[in-house]
């Protein structure tokens, strides 16, 4: 999350957390040293925003729950963090791996990676820029 979304960003956050639906959210701060690397440098480009925000929901609740919940927050927000994410698909993929670090780190899987052993969260969903599910990459 930049600091230009902040002003509406708190009151979604509020929302998703004692709406409903009820996410468990944790707010990580970004910056310093994460911020000191040019986007381009590691497959995490998200280098610009101030704070990691993360919203959990547990069984019972569905995925259409959590979506519920992260909807006014949703259009705030930008980037994703692989290891955060619950439901991979080609929309994820483009959050994590935005526009040329994608293009990237889908030429070193496919070079380093072709039976998806290593990104095996990318490759278990229909939607994904590999393929169907459990199909080695070409």
């Amino acid at each position: 999350m930049e600091g230009t979304a902040c002003p509406g960003a708190a009151a979604a956050i509020m929302e998703a957390a004692t709406g409903p639906q009820q996410a468990l959210i944790q707010m990580r701060s970004m910056g310093g040293a994460v911020n000191d690397m040019p986007a381009d440098a590691t497959s995490f480009p998200h280098r610009r925003q101030h704070t990691l925000v993360i919203a959990s929901m547990f069984p019972p609740r569905s995925g259409a729950a959590l979506d519920a919940a992260w909807q006014p927050l949703a259009e705030r927000v930008d980037g994703a963090y692989t290891g955060f994410e619950s439901r991979p698909d080609g929309s994820a993929f483009a959050r994590v791996y935005p526009g040329r670090t994608g293009d990237r780190v889908t030429r070193l899987w496919r070079r380093y990676d072709p039976d998806g052993i290593f990104h095996a969260l990318w490759t278990r969903c229909a939607a994904s820029p590999f393929g169907s599910p459990g199909t080695p990459m070409a």
